[in-house]
């Protein structure tokens, strides 16, 4: 029992103790029926506020689960590590013996021919820019075994492609291994990804443009970008920025719709 229960009990019992003592009194009538009516009185107030109070007590909210004191904090959404390096990758879709990785598949076959190295694989003997069809061209395709065709793919991101069945031949060398590629010794990758320089949590596929180039803001455009679900447009300018000491490579970066190019962080590069 609570205090105001206790101060209800203790009235209630002096209102009857009264009341009792006035029947005893030898005096008027009409005094000991007013002291008996006044002690009914008084108890059953008394008990009034002692019921109420303990049922306001009872349903007063308790430090349980459900109260906000008595919830968990929120636990913080784990952040990505930062990106301290760029990570440089080789594109390796035909084997030494001259057979397709077991990653990629054939999505398409045509006649056509190739007639000039590769223009985003210049250093790489067995890339080729390759026709098609009604005048399509491919870069960069790879020889395949004795060099009667070659399979064409769009970007590191695309593990299908086109396989050419050539007219003339081209040369497949067999000895050809990508040299290690370390800062500075190729700043014209095949493929970038870059972090969008205005939204961090953003990337960006890049892939070399070949053919006629074009300037913006007086810089050579020489990737062409999309975000990473495919929208957007982009362009990487110049070449890869390679500064002393920082293992993270840099860009100049122009978003279409965008005022001015600006320079963003090379997550990943393909050769």
């Amino acid at each position: 029992m609570d205090v105001n229960g206790w101060v209800a009990l203790l009235l209630g019992t002096a209102a009857v103790m009264c009341g009792l003592a006035a029947l005893f009194r030898r005096e008027q009538k009409k005094l000991r029926i007013g002291l008996i009516v006044l002690s009914l009185v008084f108890t059953v107030a008394a008990l009034a506020v002692g019921v109420g109070s303990s049922l306001s007590r009872s349903t007063e909210p308790t430090g349980s689960a459900t109260s906000p004191s008595a919830r968990p904090p929120s636990t913080p959404p784990s952040m990505p590590p930062p990106i301290v390096a760029t990570d440089v990758r080789q594109l390796n879709v035909v084997g030494d013996s001259g057979q397709l990785g077991d990653d990629y598949n054939v999505e398409a076959t045509a006649s056509g021919a190739c007639s000039d190295g590769s223009q985003v694989l210049y250093d790489n003997p067995n890339a080729y820019r390759c026709s098609f069809g009604d005048s399509s061209l491919a870069d960069p395709c790879l020889a395949l075994a004795d060099g009667e065709s070659v399979f064409c793919v769009r970007s590191p991101w695309a593990l299908s492609g086109v396989q050419i069945f050539l007219e003339e031949p081209v040369s497949f060398d067999p000895t050809f291994v990508d040299p290690s590629v370390v800062a500075g010794d190729n700043l014209y990758p095949w493929a970038l990804e870059v972090v969008d320089p205005r939204e961090s949590g953003q990337y960006w596929q890049c892939r070399a443009l070949s053919g006629a180039g074009y300037e913006i803001s007086g810089m050579r455009a020489t990737w062409g970008c999309k975000r990473s679900d495919g929208s957007g447009e982009a362009t990487a300018l110049n070449s890869i920025i390679v500064i002393d000491g920082d293992p993270l490579w840099k860009v100049w970066f122009y978003e279409e719709g965008q005022p001015e190019a600006i320079r963003a962080n090379v997550v990943k590069v393909w050769h």
